[in-house]
C-alpha cells in the first residue's frame, strides 16, 4: 500500500507551511490563501485552513532508512524537539513491529513520527536529509468503534491487519503504508493526548487499484478511483 496524497485540516496555515517547508525544508509544491501542499518522498501532504468551529488533531509517520535512526535523531534534533515517554526519546518496536521511531510535534501539536522498519530493504550509505524521507508510512483513522471499520477497508480495498493491540487497535495495510485505526479517546503513542476525530482525505494504491478515503465527522467512506478509459479515434 502507498499512501499518496493526505490531506489535511490546519487550525494555523502560516505556522504549519513554515514549520514543513522552512523548519524540515520539504518541498512546498503549491499554496494559497487558504492552503499549501508540500513533497514528502512519494506521498504529497496538502494542508486546508480550518473551518472556525474545527480542532483538527492527527498522527502521522513517515518511513525513513531503515539503518538511520540514530542520524535522523540528530537531523531532527537540530531543528524542533523530541516526544519523550520515561525519559526515552526513541523508541523499539519488537519483535512484532520490527521497527525504531521517534516522535515530534507540529505547530498544531499534531504527532509525528520518522520510523525505521527493519522489513523493509531501505538501508542507505547517503547522509540524511530531507530527501531521506521516503514516504507518509501511517495516517491515523479515528473512529467510535473499530471493528465496523475494519470491515469495510476490507471489504472494499482489500486491506488486512497487518498488526493489532486489542479490539482498539488496529494496523491495516503493508509496512509501507498504514491506516493505524483506533478509537476514540485512546491516547496517541508517546503522549497522554487523546484521538479524535478529524476531517481527511486519504489517496493511496492498493493492489493495484487506486482509492480515495474520507473521514468526517467519526465516520469513514472509502471508494475506488476509477480511471476513466479516453476513446482514441481513428
Amino acid at each position: 500500500m502507498l499512501i499518496q496524497h493526505l490531506h489535511l485540516s490546519t487550525r494555523n496555515l502560516p505556522k504549519q507551511r513554515y514549520f514543513y517547508t522552512q523548519t524540515l525544508g520539504l518541498a512546498l509544491l503549491d499554496a494559497s490563501q487558504t492552503s499549501f501542499t508540500f513533497q514528502a518522498g512519494a506521498s504529497r501532504i496538502t494542508f486546508e485552513q480550518a473551518g472556525k468551529i474545527e480542532n483538527p488533531h492527527y498522527h502521522f509517520a513517515f518511513n525513513i532508512p531503515e539503518n538511520q535512526l540514530t542520524e535522523a535523531k540528530a537531523w531532527l534534533q537540530s531543528r524542533t524537539s523530541l516526544l519523550a515517554k520515561d525519559g526515552a526519546d526513541d523508541f523499539l518496536f519488537a519483535p512484532a513491529w520490527n521497527a525504531e521511531g521517534i516522535y515530534f510535534q507540529d505547530p498544531d501539536g499534531n504527532v509525528l513520527e520518522f520510523i525505521c522498519r527493519h522489513n523493509l530493504a531501505t538501508a542507505t550509505a547517503a547522509p540524511f536529509g530531507v530527501e531521506s524521507i521516503i514516504c507518509v508510512s501511517e495516517v491515523g483513522l479515528v473512529a467510535p468503534e473499530v471493528a465496523p471499520v475494519v470491515g469495510l477497508l476490507a471489504q472494499t480495498a482489500g486491506l488486512e491487519v497487518w498488526q493489532e493491540a486489542g479490539p482498539n487497535f488496529k494496523a491495516l495495510g503493508t509496512e509501507t503504508g498504514l491506516f493505524i485505526l483506533v478509537k476514540e479517546g485512546r491516547s496517541w503513542f508517546p503522549t497522554q493526548l487523546p484521538a479524535r476525530a478529524s476531517n481527511l482525505q486519504v489517496i493511496f494504491r492498493h493492489r493495484s487499484r487506486n482509492f480515495l478515503l474520507k473521514g468526517t465527522e467519526g465516520t469513514v467512506q472509502i471508494k475506488e478511483l476509477i480511471q476513466e478509459k479516453k476513446e482514441i479515434l481513428a
